[in-house]
């Protein structure tokens, strides 16, 4: 693959004296991955907010070659959990929720099995033991409510119960069901109130297979013989506030340090929210939050991951040193699940940061 763009947008690196980080090496890191590992996508790193590399590499659309931009909005998958979790953590902050309020009393109607025992805590950690969905639940489109419904009647068992770690949409589906319950309007609105005015994120927004903006790029499946596959047709608008967002690098790194003001949530809220299990994978409200051990000084980091097909990401936040890593890939080639794997282009671009 050959490198796009390189000259005007790899060599984004500012020349801030306080930066330490050596942004040459993240250069030779990312450009092997592309290639060694046909990585399509971008990389942005940033110390105390400040962008000091980003490299934009591969097609945004293989049939017109469109180059992949730095402004190109991408799928966030999963991610939008962390965003999910902020708005929630409002609301407690608010008092208008309590974290250890039962579902039952929340939800009355949807009848979820259990729902006297399930509180917010266990939707936020995975810990709640309800079902995942089917894939096939996504070739229509259906709400959030009947996406739970269908998980409950057809959807795949959690062998492991209740407050056993089972990651799944459904969870954050019915954390989404609370958030209109509670604010009386849908969630598209209250995330668009709660996060993207007050921020300005100006390219960000929400998806559905028949709607989404002209600048997105496409997600390509790689097969075993090296050939870019379209993604299949499906229902993303069914992932809701579990997966069905858009977001540029520039936009989450607005998210990344609001996070470091009062602007979102008061400094007790956030500390209530990265807390960690390690008992479930140091999972934590919305994020995985622990002391990264392959690299040097162990940093602290929160770390969200988002894949759906082709669309594979990573935002990767140190927390004590204000450092920011985000990886969009358009992809299957790229593993933003991968731990302690020297290859890895996520976990090298940590260990090159963590140096500085």
């Amino acid at each position: 693959m050959k490198l796009l763009s390189l000259t005007v947008l790899c060599f984004f690196l500012t020349l801030n004296a306080t930066a330490q980080i050596n942004k040459y090496e993240l250069l030779k890191i990312t450009s092997e991955s592309v290639e060694k590992d046909r990585f399509s996508g971008i990389v942005l790193v940033a110390d105390k907010g400040t962008p000091i590399f980003s490299a934009v590499f591969g097609l945004a659309d293989r049939e017109t070659n469109r180059e992949i931009n730095i402004n190109d909005p991408f799928r966030i998958a999963s991610i939008s959990k962390a965003i999910t979790a902020i708005v929630l953590m409002q609301l407690v902050q608010e008092e208008k929720l309590k974290i250890n309020t039962p579902i039952y009393e929340l939800l009355p109607d949807l009848e979820i099995p259990n729902g006297e025992n399930i509180t917010i805590h266990e939707l936020l950690l995975h810990t709640s033991g309800l079902p995942n969905e089917r894939e096939e639940f996504f070739l229509i489109q259906n709400s959030a409510e009947d996406m739970v419904f269908e998980a409950l009647e057809n959807g795949q068992m959690n062998s492991r119960g209740f407050n056993t770690f089972n990651y799944n949409n459904i969870d954050y589906l019915v954390l989404q069901l609370i958030i209109e319950r509670i604010e009386g309007k849908d969630w598209k609105t209250v995330f668009t109130e709660r996060i993207i005015n007050p921020l300005r994120l100006e390219n960000s927004g929400f998806l559905a297979k028949d709607d989404k903006p002209s600048d997105i790029p496409n997600g390509y499946l790689i097969s075993r013989r090296g050939k870019y596959n379209p993604e299949p047709e499906f229902h993303i608008e069914n992932f809701g506030a579990a997966g069905a967002m858009y977001s540029t690098v520039m936009d989450l790194l607005k998210i990344d340090q609001a996070l470091y003001t009062e602007e979102l949530l008061l400094k007790e809220t956030k500390d209530i929210m990265n807390v960690s299990y390690p008992n479930l994978g140091y999972v934590a409200y919305g994020n995985w939050v622990y002391n990264y051990p392959f690299a040097e000084g162990s940093p602290k980091i929160v770390e969200r991951r988002g894949g759906i097909l082709g669309f594979n990401l990573v935002n990767v936040r140190f927390i004590e040193e204000n450092k920011t890593l985000i990886i969009f890939s358009n992809n299957n080639a790229f593993n933003a699940d991968s731990f302690n794997d020297d290859k890895n282009l996520k976990e090298r671009l940590i260990k090159e940061i963590a140096k500085g």
